[in-house]
């Protein structure tokens, strides 16, 4: 019996690359053949996953300014042998610097600058093509930092330059982005999103509130349309995926990228719809699934290659808030949460490899029962 395994990472726990070896040694007691593939949606992970697929792409690491203003270390994927980049904003400008323990920070002063200083630097080292994934990010700036560490200048209605930073957003009346050299490489943004930049569904009345806006969410809506306004006198900013990463989409389709679905760069990259036709069932998973889920994430998207293909796909989960009815739906077979017994967050996230350990083997004795007991 074979199994395709293509397990997202859980925040905290393990990566998709570390997943896929865990259960591929339980499933080995149960003679059950694994192929396992390192998989992400554009989130956190994706340049991980990418770098566990392929021997030829290596860490470049540096230092660049998080979005809180502070020198953090960070790294991305170089694959010299693809002449390509992969960069996740969750480095430099993840949800992890948006807390202390007060609380939010004030979301009117994170910047995306750090995100730009790491695309910056990957236009120095020989690549073609780099691409972002927008997932994890804890920024609400419109991407205007990214904007001003590659080089985009902005002015006020007196001909006065502006900082790149949220309180500008509402002040720009022209920009400048002459100095911005991306030697003809090409961008592409990788996300699990298709909201634009403002409305109902975009970066700060839907993704907002969870990285710290509250009151400033009517003010920081009308300066996001001021300033989508001005650098995108076409589309205002409501392009599919500009709404991603508090706004980074945005700037990096003003900048010339393509958008793409994170999953399916990835997929495409590893050749995983033949991978899928090749296997009896798929296992797949990520820390929470929910209703967030059925927007691109992992184990949706690989029940819909498993359903074309006619085969079985489980889903191994931290949380589970969708119910199984629904989950079905959209193409699993069956969920499988992995904390089996009473613990708390901190414990389950801790203890995250042994629980997934234990849940691999049962779904390993189920699938060898349905191959006849072997």
């Amino acid at each position: 019996m074979r199994a395709l395994v293509a397990i997202d990472s859980f925040k905290g726990s393990f990566s998709s690359q570390e997943a896929a070896n865990i259960v591929t040694q339980a499933f080995s007691k149960y003679r059950i053949v694994t192929d396992a593939a390192a998989i992400a949606d554009g989130g956190e992970g994706t340049s991980a996953a990418y770098l566990a697929n392929h021997s030829t792409a290596m860490w470049r690491q540096l230092t660049v300014t998080n979005m809180v203003g502070k020198p953090t270390p960070v790294q991305y994927v170089i694959d010299a042998s693809q002449h390509l980049a992969i960069i996740d904003v969750a480095e430099a400008s993840g949800i992890q610097f948006a807390t202390t323990q007060d609380g939010f920070v004030d979301p009117l002063t994170t910047n995306s600058i750090g995100t730009g200083e790491m695309i910056q630097d990957a236009t120095q080292q020989g690549v073609q093509k780099i691409v972002v994934a927008l997932g994890g990010s804890g920024t609400t700036d419109a991407g205007i930092g990214l904007l001003g560490a590659l080089g985009v200048k902005f002015y006020d209605d007196q001909g006065n330059e502006l900082p790149p930073t949220v309180p500008s957003l509402a002040k720009v009346e022209k920009y400048n982005d002459a100095a911005v050299s991306l030697h003809d490489i090409q961008l592409v943004a990788c996300a699990d999103v298709d909201s634009p930049l403002t409305g109902p569904t975009g970066a700060v009345q839907m993704f907002g509130p969870q990285k710290g806006v509250d009151d400033q969410q009517e003010s920081l809506e009308k300066a996001f349309h001021h300033f989508a306004d001005v650098l995108d006198p076409t589309e205002h900013g409501q392009g599919a995926g500009d709404g991603a990463a508090g706004g980074m989409g945005f700037a990096l389709r003003v900048l010339g990228a393509e958008h793409m679905s994170g999953f399916d760069f990835i997929a495409n990259d590893i050749n995983l719809p033949s991978r899928v036709a090749q296997t009896d069932f798929v296992l797949t998973g990520e820390g929470r699934l929910d209703t967030q889920s059925t927007h691109g994430k992992v184990p949706v998207r690989m029940a819909e290659l498993a359903q074309k293909a006619g085969k079985p796909c489980f889903a191994i989960v931290g949380t589970q808030e969708l119910d199984l009815a629904t989950a079905r739906q959209y193409g699993l077979t069956s969920v499988f949460p992995i904390v089996d017994r009473p613990m708390t967050l901190a414990q389950a996230i801790a203890n995250g490899k042994e629980n997934l350990a234990r849940t691999a083997a049962r779904v390993g004795a189920m699938a060898a029962s349905m191959d006849g007991g072997k």
